[in-house]
Formats: C-alpha cells, sequence, structure tokens
C-alpha cells in the first residue's frame, strides 16, 4: 500500500492548478488508476486514506498516525529538499520572473524557500532523520559555494 501511494500521492498536481487541493485531486485520479487495475477494495481503500491525508503535516507526531502515513509525508517533506528542492526552486523561480530570471533571483528564492525549510527538523523517524541531515548538509555547502560565486 505504502508503495502505491508513495508513486501516486502528488498526481493530483499534474491534473488541476497547484493553488487546489492536490491531495484530493490526486484521490480521485488514483481511485480510477487503482479501480483499473483492480486493486483489492481493502488495499484501494488504506492508499487511497494515504494520499488523502499525505499533506496533513500537523497528523506525524501524533501517537494514533499509522507508520505508513508518518513514511509517507516524511518523503513527501524531503521531495522539496536537497538537490531536488535547488533545482525546483530555479524552475519555480524561472516561470515566476520568466525574462527576469538571473543568477541573483535564484539565489534569493533558495535563500527563502529551499534554506529555510532545510532548517527546520520536521522528521520523526530516525531513517529519515539521518537522511534529512544528509540534505541539509549539502544545500548549506551548495549556498555557501552558489554565494561565493556570487560574490556574496
Amino acid at each position: 500500500s505504502l508503495m502505491l501511494a508513495s508513486v501516486l500521492h502528488d498526481v493530483g498536481y499534474h491534473a488541476y492548478h497547484i493553488s487546489e487541493n492536490h491531495a484530493e485531486a490526486g484521490v480521485v485520479l488514483a481511485e480510477q488508476f487503482l479501480s483499473e487495475a483492480a486493486v483489492p477494495e481493502v488495499q484501494k481503500a488504506k492508499i487511497l486514506d494515504l494520499i488523502r491525508r499525505h499533506s496533513s503535516k500537523e497528523l506525524m507526531f501524533l501517537e494514533d498516525t499509522p507508520l505508513e502515513l508518518v513514511i509517507l509525508m516524511e518523503a513527501d517533506l524531503m521531495d522539496d529538499m536537497g538537490a531536488s528542492g535547488l533545482v525546483m526552486d530555479t524552475w519555480i523561480n524561472t516561470r515566476m520572473h520568466q525574462e527576469e530570471t538571473s543568477f541573483d533571483t535564484i539565489f534569493a528564492h533558495m535563500q527563502k524557500y529551499t534554506q529555510v525549510q532545510q532548517r527546520e527538523e520536521p522528521m520523526r523517524t530516525e531513517p529519515a532523520k539521518r537522511f534529512w541531515r544528509e540534505k541539509q548538509e549539502l544545500v548549506e555547502e551548495f549556498m555557501r559555494q552558489f554565494a561565493r560565486d556570487l560574490n556574496r
């Protein structure tokens, strides 16, 4: 269940605008896919529940939150962190500023988003905490070198 939920959890972004509830949009799309794939109803219900709740990060540290949901949330947070987060910042900044994109606008965007996010410690499981620390180190080193390259 966790494997399928992890593959499908953000599918809602591809069909709807980001400002809309991508988790609920993803449930609709995932339900269609899982039905066509003849996934048993009990497993399908579990997968859809994971997708529906994966954005509710306030659930991560509640005692009764299923471990599968915690792991999916941790993986979801890590999507936007480290090397992939820095690339995402560049992509988003380029789309936002189009003609005005520069090393400076990209650097500022990275400082505002990835660098701020990576200072948090949102992980619950020990393996995720270790992986998060690796991503933190990568971002800090990248930003240090990028700042040096920009003479900052």
